[in-house]
């Protein structure tokens, strides 16, 4: 009693990143009369890393050292707890997972999915989230907090708004005109990058495109690579037709005041599935744009249906795929309904950006890994 928890959370994104954007909201509410964090940043130093410094007080970077000394650094550091933000998106993150630092060691939903590593002890997941058969999805036994997770926090810190110049019609022309968009068409747009358009998805788009003739739809390129981009059109051209193509726009890689404005050219957003959008459904909703969504039986394609039930949101909530094709296309067809849903979405969204439910889970979950009984930690396993 009185002796602070030290916690230390590991990750090579604690940058401009999706997982960033998960925590520092976080890290800005945590009590830090209980808490003593650690960030450790693997890859390399930015101005978001700096702000989890300012809150956390404490930042160990581990970018060129080599993985014995990265191991050790963190063992120095003496933690009650290590906590992984992603696990399976870098390969220094998931190497160092396999070792053990601390007598706790937990995943949380960086990526969402199991990392498969025993000596990863819990995965954290989080009620509006729920899965069915949720434990039957991971190596770690799950811990399912309160809530929803903390990235909805970061919204409140860092306000993801348009620019004044994106919010009238002749602002909107010309951004679109730059990339090539037709300014007199209704946008329906999926703002995954392109792995996550999955072969489901194709024969959506192609039943937009024929059930709403005024229809263009917005893809994003990938960056890192191009190889994706041409696997997913070559087989995209099996499903639509060469007019198909043409009503389809491939953004480049935007910078990121470009991706902010890209949500005021949008009419209708679309999730992908079966890995659906967090962070994007995010920025999407914070804007006041409709996002449809079909929800499947894994956290990663669950987010945007958590939102929507913590709003009280659920007729953008598809059930099949027709129903997820009928709802864009009533979205889209319908400015009314679009209007209509815009103002909720604006109405509700203090619901997710001011929800402190899993900040307050996470400092009772540590607590109880850390001082409580076996009885309370064993408590906190998720329960179908």
């Amino acid at each position: 009693p009185g002796k602070r928890i030290k916690v230390g959370f590991v990750s090579y994104y604690f940058r401009e990143h999706s997982v960033i954007k998960m925590t520092l909201g976080m890290f800005k509410a945590f009590d830090y009369s209980k808490l003593e964090i650690v960030i450790f940043q693997v890859g390399n130093v930015d101005d978001k890393t700096k702000m989890l410094e300012q809150y956390t007080g404490k930042l160990v970077t581990l970018g060129g050292i080599n993985f014995q000394a990265m191991q050790q650094r963190i063992a120095d550091e003496k933690l009650d707890v290590v906590v992984y933000a992603e696990i399976g998106m870098d390969p220094h993150s998931y190497s160092l997972a396999f070792g053990r630092q601390a007598p706790v060691q937990l995943a949380m939903h960086g990526h969402a999915s199991t990392s498969g590593i025993d000596s990863i002890d819990y995965y954290v997941t989080y009620s509006f989230f729920s899965e069915p058969e949720a434990q039957s999805h991971y190596s770690e036994r799950l811990i399912e907090l309160d809530g929803l997770t903390p990235l909805t926090l970061y919204y409140d810190a860092v306000p993801f708004k348009l620019p004044p110049g994106m919010k009238d019609k002749q602002g909107i022309k010309e951004w679109k005109r730059r990339f090539g968009i037709p300014t007199d068409k209704t946008v329906y747009a999926c703002t995954q990058t392109l792995f996550k358009v999955s072969h489901q998805l194709d024969q959506v788009v192609k039943q937009i495109l024929e059930g709403d003739e005024r229809a263009v739809v917005v893809l994003k390129e990938l960056p890192m690579t191009d190889q994706v981009g041409k696997l997913v059109t070559a087989r995209m051209r099996k499903t639509l037709t060469p007019e198909d193509f043409k009503r389809i726009v491939f953004l480049p890689p935007l910078s990121d005041q470009d991706y902010t404005n890209m949500y005021g050219a949008v009419d209708v957003v679309l999730d992908s599935f079966p890995f659906g959008g967090h962070t994007s459904t995010m920025d999407a909703l914070s804007i006041g744009k409709p996002v449809v969504t079909l929800p499947t039986k894994f956290m990663s394609g669950r987010c945007t249906q958590g939102f929507y039930e913590r709003m009280g949101l659920q007729g953008l909530v598809a059930s099949s795929v027709d129903e997820y094709i009928a709802i864009a296309l009533r979205v889209g067809m319908d400015k009314a309904y679009r209007k209509s849903l815009r103002k909720q979405i604006k109405e509700t969204l203090p619901r997710l950006t001011k929800d402190m439910r899993s900040v307050l889970a996470w400092e009772k979950m540590l607590e109880k890994l850390v001082r409580g009984t076996k009885e309370e930690a064993e408590a906190l396993l998720w329960v179908s």
